[in-house]
């Protein structure tokens, strides 16, 4: 029951934009408990792909933006 608590604290973390609370609450909360291993990977993997797809987002609203100012 614990396990589902921090699982949904974790995802709504990461939903808000909140990556560090996210990181934390994935190694202090989550990871401790020590119970489905492979869930807590997929968990993580949530997360890089959420950091990833930030990334590229940013990368494209700032090359739009440089295409823009050069015309």
């Amino acid at each position: 029951m614990i396990f589902q608590i921090y699982e949904q604290k974790y995802l709504e973390l990461i939903e808000d934009g909140e990556t560090l609370e996210g990181v934390k609450c994935l190694r202090q909360d989550l990871a401790p408990l020590n119970i489905q291993t492979e869930h807590l990977q997929k968990l993580a993997q949530i997360l890089l792909v959420q950091v990833l797809y930030s990334k590229r987002a940013i990368l494209t609203r700032f090359r739009i933006k440089s295409k823009s100012t050069r015309s």
